[in-house]
């Protein structure tokens, strides 16, 4: 946590947890949140705080809190900019990004380690969070929340954060392309990573379409057309889909196919191997698990282009 000791350390810093993911809030993740000072005003520059997506902008219907950041200057909303809607806007520029290394779900923490100041208590999150989208928290609740999200490691990879979150921030103005020249032999790994544990994963919650199986050592995040056939859409959420290892393979060489009604096909030449053919055939006409977000489903023009290749 040493990227916000000096702010931890000084007493008149506040915490805060923030909402994010509402297209009306015409904000950008990791620099730049607007609210209204007449309906919420306690933010100051130097302010820490916790992102979290709520559960009806959710790629799998959970909330959870995936980054945090470092409020850095607050000014007022200019009439004539997107994210004005009435006087007492205000925006804030965000410094020290952090996307977290394991996003943080609902289902994997309980509101008491929040510390749970409803009236009425229960294991539920109702009525949890503010409704306006902003919640303080104190600092132990930041640092819990912070330090799940770091992971073993404890740690920032300042590199690797920096092009996750430029990727994060690609992603959601619907820029899916790496080009050549920035897929290196250094970086292509880390693009795979982030493809696979921050896109694809999380749209299925972490489990097999096909399958079912959600061991998170046995999922692949598939490119449906090939890193190497398109850069345009190498970071495409409908471009990829959670399979099992066996899965992925499958659909690799084209043994499973998945048609236009997102029913899964499996090929005769599969008959080749019996065990093979046994193990994948229970499959055959079933529909693929979707990502809840419609926008985030396999591209039709995509899983008909992987037809074509493997036919």
């Amino acid at each position: 946590m040493a990227i916000f000791n000096s702010e931890l350390q000084n007493p008149n810093t506040k915490f805060f947890i923030l909402d994010t993911g509402r297209i009306e809030h015409r904000d950008i993740d990791f620099e730049m949140y607007s609210w209204n000072k007449h309906r919420y005003n306690l933010m100051n520059p130097g302010d820490l705080f916790i992102y979290r997506k709520p559960q009806k902008v959710s790629e799998n219907g959970k909330f959870y809190f995936f980054g945090a950041g470092k409020i850095e200057q607050i000014s007022e909303v200019a009439p004539e900019a997107l994210n004005f809607k009435q006087s007492g806007d205000l925006e804030a520029s965000i410094s020290k990004p952090i996307l977290f290394d394991q996003f943080l779900y609902q289902d994997q923490i309980h509101p008491t380690e929040l510390k749970d100041t409803r009236k009425e208590k229960d294991d539920s999150w109702n009525h949890f969070f503010n409704n306006y989208g902003m919640n303080q928290i104190d600092s132990d609740v930041f640092s819990f929340l912070l330090s799940k999200g770091l992971g073993k490691q404890q740690q920032v990879d300042t590199e690797t954060n920096e092009l996750r979150v430029a990727v994060h921030k690609q992603v959601l103005q619907r820029n899916h392309e790496v080009s050549n020249s920035e897929a290196t032999v250094k970086t292509r790994g880390k693009y795979q990573r982030i493809f696979r544990e921050d896109i694809v994963l999380p749209n299925y919650d972490y489990e097999c379409a096909i399958t079912g199986i959600k061991t998170l050592s046995l999922l692949r995040a598939a490119h449906i057309v090939r890193w190497a056939d398109n850069k345009k859409e190498r970071l495409n959420p409908q471009n990829g889909i959670c399979l099992s290892v066996l899965a992925d393979a499958c659909f690799e060489k084209g043994f499973i196919t998945i048609d236009s009604n997102y029913k899964v096909q499996v090929s005769e030449k599969a008959k080749k191997d019996p065990a093979l053919f046994e193990e994948i055939a229970r499959y055959d006409g079933l529909k693929i698990n979707l990502p809840k977000l419609k926008e985030n489903r396999p591209a039709k023009r995509f899983l008909l282009e992987h037809q074509n290749r493997v036919s």
